[in-house]
């Protein structure tokens, strides 16, 4: 990555970064369908991806742009098992650059800090190989497979007892 990074809370402002991503080409062929906000629905997603029980951040480049690259988040957050999902997505022109692992390891981090959580899990398409390539980097092994989804995991326990 030739520059850092960094996360602000993603709010209301935000709209046109957010339209901007959902509507990338790219980014599209990694969503179903049924997930990807509408234009005039873009406020109320961002109101139902920052409202409790998911916590979602704009990556942003660390200076004095300020530039718009992506989102990331945690959400359901499970306090009997102690795990949290972990999402993201970049802008296409972003991707392959080790944003989203800095990003991952971040939110990671801050999820063992805040939650004190012993499993992340990740959600994403079968096909889309550039997630699954992130995860497994991060040490996420793949706990479920459909047509529809693949989940990944990363067990926490034996890391925080190492």
């Amino acid at each position: 990555m030739d520059f850092e990074i960094k996360l602000q809370p993603l709010n209301e402002n935000d709209s046109k970064e957010l339209l901007q991503l959902f509507t990338n080409e790219k980014v599209l062929q990694s969503y179903s369908e049924s997930l990807l906000p509408k234009p005039q629905q873009i406020d109320d997603f961002i109101q139902q991806i920052t409202t409790e029980g998911c916590w979602t951040w704009k990556i942003i480049k660390d200076d004095d742009s300020n530039q718009f690259l992506g989102i990331c988040s945690l959400h359901h957050y499970d306090n009997i098992t102690k795990s949290i999902e972990i999402g993201g997505t970049l802008l296409s022109e972003y991707w392959g650059k080790g944003i989203m692992i800095t990003t991952f390891q971040e939110l990671i981090n801050q999820a063992k800090k805040d939650f004190d959580i012993n499993r992340i899990i990740g959600k994403t398409l079968p096909d889309n190989k550039r997630a699954l390539s992130l995860v497994k980097k991060l040490g996420f092994s793949v706990f479920f497979v459909n047509e529809n989804e693949t989940v990944v995991v990363k067990d926490l326990v034996e890391e925080n007892s190492i």
